[in-house]
Protein backbone atom coordinates (compact mmCIF):
# COMPACT_ATOMS: atom_id res chain seq x y z
CA UNK A 1 0.00 0.00 0.00
CA UNK A 2 1.02 3.90 -0.61
CA UNK A 3 0.47 6.22 2.15
CA UNK A 4 0.43 9.61 0.65
CA UNK A 5 0.55 11.70 3.83
CA UNK A 6 4.45 10.36 4.19
CA UNK A 7 5.20 9.21 0.98
CA UNK A 8 5.96 5.70 1.89
CA UNK A 9 4.95 2.05 0.55
CA UNK A 10 4.75 -1.01 2.32
CA UNK A 11 4.74 -4.32 0.79
CA UNK A 12 3.53 -7.31 2.90
CA UNK A 13 4.74 -10.79 1.53
CA UNK A 14 2.33 -13.88 1.53
CA UNK A 15 3.09 -16.33 3.76
CA UNK A 16 3.47 -18.73 0.47
CA UNK A 17 6.44 -16.67 -0.88
CA UNK A 18 8.43 -16.66 2.07
CA UNK A 19 11.44 -18.95 2.45
CA UNK A 20 10.83 -21.97 4.48
CA UNK A 21 13.20 -22.19 7.33
CA UNK A 22 13.91 -26.59 7.52
CA UNK A 23 13.65 -28.41 10.29
CA UNK A 24 15.55 -31.66 9.47
CA UNK A 25 15.22 -35.09 11.66
CA UNK A 26 17.24 -37.19 9.36
CA UNK A 27 21.06 -38.23 9.26
CA UNK A 28 20.67 -37.68 5.75
CA UNK A 29 24.08 -38.54 4.56
CA UNK A 30 26.71 -38.58 7.29
CA UNK A 31 29.27 -41.40 7.28
CA UNK A 32 31.30 -41.81 10.48
CA UNK A 33 34.83 -43.93 10.61
CA UNK A 34 35.96 -45.73 13.08
CA UNK A 35 39.32 -44.10 14.77
CA UNK A 36 42.62 -45.78 14.03
CA UNK A 37 43.47 -47.01 17.60
CA UNK A 38 44.81 -49.96 17.25
CA UNK A 39 46.08 -52.19 14.84
CA UNK A 40 44.13 -55.38 16.05
CA UNK A 41 41.82 -56.16 18.51
CA UNK A 42 39.96 -59.53 19.62
CA UNK A 43 36.69 -60.36 21.87
CA UNK A 44 36.10 -63.66 23.24
CA UNK A 45 32.63 -64.27 25.09
CA UNK A 46 32.32 -67.70 27.34
CA UNK A 47 29.47 -69.29 28.08
CA UNK A 48 28.98 -72.29 30.61
CA UNK A 49 25.77 -74.10 30.88
CA UNK A 50 24.93 -76.72 33.44
CA UNK A 51 21.41 -79.18 32.61
CA UNK A 52 19.85 -81.63 34.85
CA UNK A 53 16.72 -83.84 34.36
CA UNK A 54 16.09 -86.95 36.31
CA UNK A 55 19.64 -86.97 37.76
CA UNK A 56 21.25 -86.94 34.25
CA UNK A 57 23.59 -83.87 34.29
CA UNK A 58 25.14 -81.82 30.77
CA UNK A 59 27.52 -79.48 30.56
CA UNK A 60 28.11 -77.28 27.74
CA UNK A 61 31.07 -74.58 27.06
CA UNK A 62 30.45 -71.85 24.35
CA UNK A 63 32.75 -70.23 22.64
CA UNK A 64 31.93 -66.78 20.95
CA UNK A 65 34.76 -64.55 20.03
CA UNK A 66 35.64 -61.91 16.77
CA UNK A 67 38.72 -60.17 15.59
CA UNK A 68 40.49 -57.52 13.98
CA UNK A 69 43.16 -57.14 12.00
CA UNK A 70 44.53 -54.34 9.96
CA UNK A 71 42.08 -51.20 11.63
CA UNK A 72 38.57 -50.37 10.36
CA UNK A 73 40.10 -51.09 7.03
CA UNK A 74 41.98 -54.56 7.58
CA UNK A 75 40.35 -57.68 8.00
CA UNK A 76 38.17 -58.67 10.79
CA UNK A 77 36.79 -62.65 11.86
CA UNK A 78 33.96 -63.93 13.82
CA UNK A 79 33.86 -67.95 14.73
CA UNK A 80 32.29 -70.22 17.65
CA UNK A 81 33.26 -73.31 19.49
CA UNK A 82 30.91 -75.31 21.39
CA UNK A 83 31.98 -78.64 23.83
CA UNK A 84 29.41 -80.85 25.04
CA UNK A 85 30.12 -83.20 28.70
CA UNK A 86 27.33 -86.05 29.19
CA UNK A 87 26.19 -87.52 32.33
CA UNK A 88 28.65 -90.96 31.21
CA UNK A 89 31.80 -88.64 31.09
CA UNK A 90 31.75 -88.21 27.25
CA UNK A 91 33.10 -84.93 25.34
CA UNK A 92 32.03 -84.08 22.04
CA UNK A 93 33.74 -81.13 20.51
CA UNK A 94 32.56 -78.94 17.67
CA UNK A 95 32.84 -75.88 15.83
CA UNK A 96 29.83 -73.23 14.64
CA UNK A 97 30.47 -70.97 12.10
CA UNK A 98 33.47 -68.99 11.03
CA UNK A 99 33.88 -66.62 8.30
CA UNK A 100 35.85 -63.73 7.31
CA UNK A 101 35.01 -60.47 6.11
CA UNK A 102 36.52 -56.95 5.36
CA UNK A 103 34.04 -53.71 5.33
CA UNK A 104 34.79 -50.24 3.25
CA UNK A 105 32.74 -48.21 5.54
CA UNK A 106 32.72 -45.62 2.20
CA UNK A 107 31.40 -47.07 -0.29
CA UNK A 108 29.59 -49.40 2.00
CA UNK A 109 30.78 -53.12 0.82
CA UNK A 110 31.11 -56.02 2.60
CA UNK A 111 33.15 -58.66 1.70
CA UNK A 112 32.94 -62.26 3.50
CA UNK A 113 34.31 -65.53 3.01
CA UNK A 114 33.11 -69.01 4.99
CA UNK A 115 29.96 -69.72 6.54
CA UNK A 116 27.37 -67.18 5.34
CA UNK A 117 23.54 -66.51 5.98
CA UNK A 118 21.68 -65.55 2.67
CA UNK A 119 19.30 -62.62 3.40
CA UNK A 120 15.30 -63.48 2.82
CA UNK A 121 14.35 -61.31 -0.10
CA UNK A 122 11.12 -61.88 -2.20
CA UNK A 123 10.38 -65.16 -3.08
CA UNK A 124 13.81 -66.00 -1.89
CA UNK A 125 14.39 -67.89 1.26
CA UNK A 126 17.13 -67.69 3.82
CA UNK A 127 19.91 -70.28 3.45
CA UNK A 128 23.03 -71.33 5.09
CA UNK A 129 26.57 -72.04 2.77
CA UNK A 130 29.83 -72.06 2.69
CA UNK A 131 31.39 -69.44 0.23
CA UNK A 132 31.66 -66.01 -0.59
CA UNK A 133 29.61 -63.12 -0.88
CA UNK A 134 29.59 -59.16 -1.71
CA UNK A 135 26.99 -57.31 -0.48
CA UNK A 136 26.02 -53.49 0.72
CA UNK A 137 25.70 -52.64 4.31
CA UNK A 138 23.96 -49.58 5.20
CA UNK A 139 23.13 -51.16 8.55
CA UNK A 140 26.41 -52.13 9.64
CA UNK A 141 28.86 -49.29 8.14
CA UNK A 142 26.41 -46.30 7.45
CA UNK A 143 23.57 -46.61 10.71
CA UNK A 144 23.00 -42.98 10.55
CA UNK A 145 22.01 -42.70 6.67
CA UNK A 146 18.68 -42.34 5.71
CA UNK A 147 18.32 -44.56 2.19
CA UNK A 148 14.59 -44.46 2.31
CA UNK A 149 12.72 -41.18 0.36
CA UNK A 150 11.81 -38.77 2.61
CA UNK A 151 9.30 -37.17 3.75
CA UNK A 152 8.29 -33.35 3.50
CA UNK A 153 5.55 -31.48 5.14
CA UNK A 154 5.41 -27.10 5.23
CA UNK A 155 3.32 -25.36 7.44
CA UNK A 156 2.63 -21.32 8.41
CA UNK A 157 3.07 -19.11 11.09
CA UNK A 158 1.36 -15.25 10.80
CA UNK A 159 2.73 -14.97 14.20
CA UNK A 160 4.70 -16.46 17.07
CA UNK A 161 3.38 -19.60 18.83
CA UNK A 162 4.35 -22.67 21.08
CA UNK A 163 4.29 -25.68 18.69
CA UNK A 164 3.62 -29.29 19.03
CA UNK A 165 4.57 -32.12 16.86
CA UNK A 166 3.18 -35.13 16.89
CA UNK A 167 3.35 -38.50 15.57
CA UNK A 168 1.10 -40.83 15.76
CA UNK A 169 -0.18 -39.67 18.83
CA UNK A 170 3.18 -38.93 20.02
CA UNK A 171 4.71 -35.76 20.79
CA UNK A 172 8.19 -35.31 19.23
CA UNK A 173 9.01 -31.62 19.96
CA UNK A 174 7.51 -28.98 21.57
CA UNK A 175 9.11 -25.59 20.95
CA UNK A 176 8.74 -21.66 20.33
CA UNK A 177 8.69 -20.37 16.52
CA UNK A 178 8.84 -16.92 15.12
CA UNK A 179 6.35 -16.01 12.24
CA UNK A 180 7.00 -17.74 9.11
CA UNK A 181 6.88 -20.68 7.02
CA UNK A 182 8.43 -23.86 8.24
CA UNK A 183 9.76 -27.48 6.31
CA UNK A 184 9.61 -30.53 8.24
CA UNK A 185 12.13 -32.99 6.89
CA UNK A 186 12.69 -36.58 7.49
CA UNK A 187 10.84 -37.29 10.57
CA UNK A 188 10.92 -40.90 11.86
CA UNK A 189 8.43 -42.13 10.41
CA UNK A 190 6.72 -45.70 10.56
CA UNK A 191 6.33 -48.30 8.15
CA UNK A 192 2.66 -48.13 6.73
CA UNK A 193 0.31 -44.94 7.54
CA UNK A 194 1.19 -42.31 9.32
CA UNK A 195 -0.42 -39.21 11.01
CA UNK A 196 1.67 -36.33 11.79
CA UNK A 197 -0.10 -33.07 13.85
CA UNK A 198 1.46 -29.88 14.07
CA UNK A 199 -0.65 -27.72 16.88
CA UNK A 200 0.04 -23.87 17.22
CA UNK A 201 -0.97 -21.92 20.25
CA UNK A 202 -0.43 -18.24 19.62
CA UNK A 203 0.08 -15.21 21.86
CA UNK A 204 -3.70 -14.74 21.85
CA UNK A 205 -4.84 -18.30 22.76
CA UNK A 206 -6.12 -19.39 19.45
CA UNK A 207 -4.67 -22.44 17.98
CA UNK A 208 -4.58 -24.10 14.69
CA UNK A 209 -3.65 -27.76 13.88
CA UNK A 210 -2.26 -28.96 10.47
CA UNK A 211 -2.57 -32.60 9.97
CA UNK A 212 -0.37 -34.30 7.03
CA UNK A 213 -1.26 -37.88 6.23
CA UNK A 214 2.20 -39.98 5.27
CA UNK A 215 2.80 -43.59 4.35
CA UNK A 216 5.88 -44.73 4.62
CA UNK A 217 7.65 -48.13 3.89
CA UNK A 218 10.90 -48.95 4.20
CA UNK A 219 11.66 -51.13 1.32
CA UNK A 220 12.09 -48.16 -1.17
CA UNK A 221 15.14 -47.09 -1.80
CA UNK A 222 16.07 -42.74 -2.17
CA UNK A 223 16.83 -42.11 -5.94
CA UNK A 224 20.19 -43.35 -7.24
CA UNK A 225 20.85 -45.87 -4.71
CA UNK A 226 20.93 -49.55 -4.66
CA UNK A 227 21.05 -52.33 -2.75
CA UNK A 228 22.27 -55.89 -2.75
CA UNK A 229 23.78 -58.99 -2.00
CA UNK A 230 25.57 -62.15 -3.70
CA UNK A 231 26.33 -64.96 -2.52
CA UNK A 232 28.09 -68.23 -4.32
CA UNK A 233 29.00 -71.43 -2.50
CA UNK A 234 27.76 -74.71 -1.17
CA UNK A 235 24.57 -75.01 0.76
CA UNK A 236 24.93 -76.42 4.37
CA UNK A 237 23.39 -78.23 6.92
CA UNK A 238 24.80 -78.76 10.60
CA UNK A 239 24.13 -82.29 11.29
CA UNK A 240 25.65 -84.87 14.06
CA UNK A 241 27.65 -82.15 15.65
CA UNK A 242 29.20 -80.91 12.15
CA UNK A 243 28.29 -79.19 9.10
CA UNK A 244 27.62 -80.90 6.00
CA UNK A 245 27.86 -79.47 2.96
CA UNK A 246 26.37 -80.17 -0.73
CA UNK A 247 28.48 -80.99 -3.57
CA UNK A 248 26.40 -78.77 -6.50
CA UNK A 249 27.47 -74.77 -6.11
CA UNK A 250 24.80 -72.53 -5.76
CA UNK A 251 24.32 -68.71 -6.10
CA UNK A 252 21.94 -66.88 -4.17
CA UNK A 253 20.93 -62.94 -4.63
CA UNK A 254 18.92 -60.00 -4.75
CA UNK A 255 19.74 -56.38 -6.43
CA UNK A 256 17.10 -53.46 -5.85
CA UNK A 257 17.16 -50.01 -7.51
CA UNK A 258 15.80 -46.76 -6.57
CA UNK A 259 14.82 -45.53 -9.80
CA UNK A 260 12.81 -42.91 -8.15
CA UNK A 261 11.86 -41.51 -4.69
CA UNK A 262 8.32 -43.36 -5.40
CA UNK A 263 9.04 -46.47 -7.64
CA UNK A 264 12.60 -49.19 -6.39
CA UNK A 265 12.04 -52.01 -8.50
CA UNK A 266 14.83 -55.37 -7.76
CA UNK A 267 15.42 -58.65 -8.86
CA UNK A 268 15.64 -61.85 -6.64
CA UNK A 269 17.74 -65.14 -8.37
CA UNK A 270 18.73 -68.58 -6.57
CA UNK A 271 20.02 -71.58 -8.45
Amino acid sequence: TFSVQNMSLTLKLAGTALRPTELDYGGQNEIVLPDETASWATLNRFNLLTETIDSDTQVALEWLGSANFGGYDGVNMRWSGFADRDNEGDNTFYRGEITLYHDDPVRPMRYELGDLTTFTSGHVSGLNMGGIGISRAYRELQPRREISPGNTQQFYLPSSADVEIQMNGFTVLRQQFNPGRYELNDLPLTSGANEVLVIATFEDGTTQTFQFDNFYSGALLRKGLSDFALRLGYASEFEEFSYDYEDELTFSGYYDYGFSDAFTAGINVEF
